[in-house]
């Protein structure tokens, strides 16, 4: 059975996560993240992510919430009416359901450069709409692996999640040991320096040669190349570079 708390008082310490705490916040000093949706929540326990809290709209619990509240016996679970939760959150809910989550442990960089055939390279991608879209990408080409340099923001922030449908959970990431410096120095290990193909953002050639060269690749991604700030030593060990030509409508 669901352990339902009816919300009473905005104020309650416990709803720090969805209402008070900021990113930073909720990912440092309480080791949390918050997914929203219930696909989103779903794949994420499919990870393995352990649930702390959920927060509904009171109609969901017997709807669109309730698989995921059978998952999670004994989970508390905060309800209110929409109009509540919208003051309560400062914006209304997608699909009226939240759940508050331990970060799972971060991945090793180093043993996901081993083990990925294909990986994408993230340097300074810090809109979360735009990283939610890429890691979304990732899992349609099926990329075996995320690397993030430092200044990325993070994968599992809510909008992020949202954005990629959850494919966060589903396409291994971690973030780089320090860049350019310690990734590159990963990246140029003989495993990956014989796969690499250099794939500026705004950049591309056709879509044949394109989808020949991407089964063993690690491709870097920027706002364009001029961002990247290691490109100079990117293409100093890129085996060739492709470009994607934008397609005009007639």
């Amino acid at each position: 059975m669901p352990n339902v708390i009816e919300i009473q008082d905005l104020a309650a310490p416990a709803l720090d996560v969805y209402a008070r705490l900021t990113g930073p916040q909720l990912r440092h000093r309480a080791g949390q993240f918050v997914a929203e949706s219930p696909k989103v929540i779903a794949r994420a326990l499919d990870a393995g992510c352990r649930p702390v809290s959920f927060l509904m709209e009171r109609r969901h619990l017997t709807g669109d919430a309730a698989p995921l509240l059978a998952r999670c016996p004994g989970t508390p679970v905060y309800t209110a009416d929409r109009e509540v939760l919208a003051a309560l959150t400062g914006y209304t809910l997608t699909r009226g359901v939240l759940c508050a989550m331990e970060r799972p442990a971060p991945a090793d960089a180093a043993a996901l450069c081993r083990a990925a055939r294909r990986a994408a390279v993230l340097e300074n991608i810090v809109d979360t709409t735009n990283l939610g879209a890429i890691f979304r990408s990732a899992a349609a080409l099926h990329v075996d692996a995320v690397l993030l340099s430092p200044s990325c923001c993070d994968p599992l922030g809510r909008r992020s999640l949202r954005v990629s449908m959850g494919t966060v959970f589903q396409v291994p990431w971690a973030v780089l040991p320090g860049w350019p410096e310690e990734g590159l120095a990963l990246l140029k290990q003989p495993r990956h320096r014989n796969g690499w193909v250099n794939m500026p953002a705004r950049a591309a050639a056709g879509k044949d040669d394109v989808h020949t060269r991407l089964r063993q690749t690690r491709f870097p991604l920027s706002k364009s190349p001029r961002f990247l700030t290691a490109y100079s030593s990117l293409l100093s060990f890129c085996r060739e570079m492709l470009r994607i030509k934008p397609t005009s409508k007639s």
